[in-house]
């Protein structure tokens, strides 16, 4: 081996394996094909820059087995730090006008990097490239989309279904009852949203007030 090539493979820049850039490429050039017709072409291109701008300059010359969880986690720290070097977008300035700011990127902005990370890996991972997926996960947060589900108490279910059933045998509240339905089921997830919030067990007697009217019996 010659002396150049040792002393490169003696600091690691010979790789073995294949590297970060290569699976990108890889990534692009599948999903541009395997997509056509069901993605559009600006859909496409968002991939291609978050890797240009981002991803490549971060992870392109690493060995795909050195991307592991906590090289992820350090991506998240350089994202934070580090402003966005190759954006046409000219960076934001204080209010003095002199002394350049950098604004860290939106959750969702992160979110839509580290998804365009796992296609790249899942790329590599398909070719045997790669053995395993890391783990990806933001660490140290708790979920953030947090959602509650309408529901109806046992009683007010029966009651529910119990009247439907009337009234779909009389052909002269058809009418009616389809008005009222649909705004009987939206307060009441109204009032499954007010319960989850206030965390009312439906154990006592006391339920909260609806400000948008009560509820239409359908007895």
């Amino acid at each position: 081996m010659p002396h150049g090539l040792r002393a490169r493979d003696r600091l690691g820049l010979i790789k073995s394996e294949k590297t970060f850039r290569q699976s990108a490429d890889q990534f692009l050039k599948e999903y541009e094909i395997i997509t056509e017709g069901h993605r559009s072409k600006k859909w496409v291109e968002g991939y291609g820059i978050r890797l240009r701008l981002h991803l490549l300059p971060f992870f392109g010359d690493l060995g795909l087995s050195e991307i592991t969880a906590g090289k992820v986690q350090e991506y998240r720290m350089h994202r934070a730090r580090t402003p966005v070097v190759g954006s046409r977008r000219p960076p934001p300035k204080s209010k003095d006008g002199e002394v350049p700011l950098h604004k860290p990127p939106s959750r969702s902005t992160l979110h839509n990097e580290i998804v365009t990370l796992r296609q790249v890996l899942k790329t590599a991972l398909s070719h045997g490239w790669l053995a395993h997926l890391p783990n990806l996960a933001a660490p140290y947060r708790a979920q953030t989309k947090v959602s509650h589900r309408a529901w109806f108490g046992p009683d007010e279910y029966r009651q529910l279904y119990e009247a439907t059933r009337r009234r779909a045998r009389s052909p002269s509240c058809a009418a009616e009852a389809s008005r009222n339905l649909p705004t009987f089921v939206r307060i009441s997830r109204w009032r499954g949203r007010i319960r989850s919030s206030r965390g009312w067990s439906g154990r006592t007697n006391k339920r909260p007030r609806s400000r948008v009217g009560t509820s239409i019996p359908l007895l």
